[in-house]
């Protein structure tokens, strides 16, 4: 994927390169949007740089220049952002090991920073988020997040349903009556989640997060290097973190609820035992098939 967009550039610069309004002239490759390029070529340079902290291989070293590449091109901050983040934890926790169940923990926490957020916004009203005389409001994102959250507390149970805001016309065209511009995204997965699922939705995600966060902890204790699990935090580490600032939670299409979507699940099933008391691998279970034909026939 990340060739084909290079190759987009090439073939078919106008088609690769963005026209939209906002960020006019930067890459976006085979995407719909620059960030998503962004994002993606994070997550490939940090699953290649993990690859090359088991093994150094020359086709590992081009990814790493591919990777760099495209998330510069893209212009997306909230890509070198996670870029960075991810591969920093993972070095430094493999030299402090305690570190892991700390990066465990932080995955909630960035769902709670995200609940405070939110909460701070509903209660004043406020378009932005006012700290120690700062007023904070990541590139206008949080006059997004208090409309949408305004027009939240008339369904605040059960939400608008899935896409079931901003496909409304109306909320649309109200936004950009006031603002004189609007973008149909929320900016944040997890103001995704409430307004379009509700409190309740809100708490069965938290108790998602929660016993995702167990089951990382509980594998974490157990003896042995952990190669496949660093990989699965750092992954989770830039999932919660850039979505904070961008939407991919609840987007059946996105890459980023995907890949969470089979990290979860996977951390599930480990972490519940599921998989460890599975059927014998298919070498075992031949190798006891034919000892019990051997204990049965005793002329083989």
């Amino acid at each position: 994927l990340m060739l084909a967009c290079t190759l987009a550039f090439s073939l078919n610069p106008h088609f690769a390169i963005t026209h939209a309004w906002m960020h006019n002239g930067a890459r976006k490759g085979l995407f719909v949007q620059t960030r998503e390029l962004g994002i993606a070529g994070a997550y490939f340079l940090f699953l290649t740089l993990m690859s090359m902290m088991s093994r150094f291989r020359w086709l590992d070293a081009a990814g790493l220049v591919l990777g760099l590449t495209l998330i510069f091109e893209s212009g997306s901050r909230g890509g070198a952002v996670i870029a960075g983040v991810a591969p920093f934890a993972i070095i430094l926790a493999r030299r402090y090991g305690r570190l892991f169940q700390a990066f465990a923990a932080i995955v909630a926490a960035e769902a709670c920073l995200a609940i405070a957020e939110m909460t701070y916004l509903a209660w004043t009203g406020n378009n932005a988020i006012d700290v120690a005389g700062l007023s904070i409001n990541f590139t206008d994102r949080t006059m997004i997040w208090s409309y949408a959250l305004g027009l939240w507390q008339s369904r605040p149970w059960l939400g608008f349903g899935l896409n079931g805001f901003w496909t409304n016309p109306q909320i649309i065209w109200d936004f950009a009556r006031v603002h004189r511009w609007v973008l149909n995204d929320y900016h944040s997965g997890y103001l995704a989640i409430v307004v379009e699922t509700g409190v309740v939705g809100m708490l069965l995600f938290l108790l998602m997060v929660a016993h995702l966060c167990g089951g990382l902890r509980n594998l974490l204790r157990q003896p042995g290097p952990k190669p496949a699990l660093e990989q699965a935090i750092g992954l989770l580490l830039m999932v919660f973190t850039i979505n904070l600032t961008e939407t991919g939670f609840l987007r059946s299409t996105n890459f980023d609820q995907v890949m969470f979507s089979f990290l979860a699940l996977n951390i599930f099933a480990l972490s519940s035992g599921y998989l460890a008391n599975r059927a014998p691998p298919i070498a075992e279970a031949g190798f006891r098939y034919y000892e019990g034909q051997a204990d049965e026939s005793p002329n083989r």
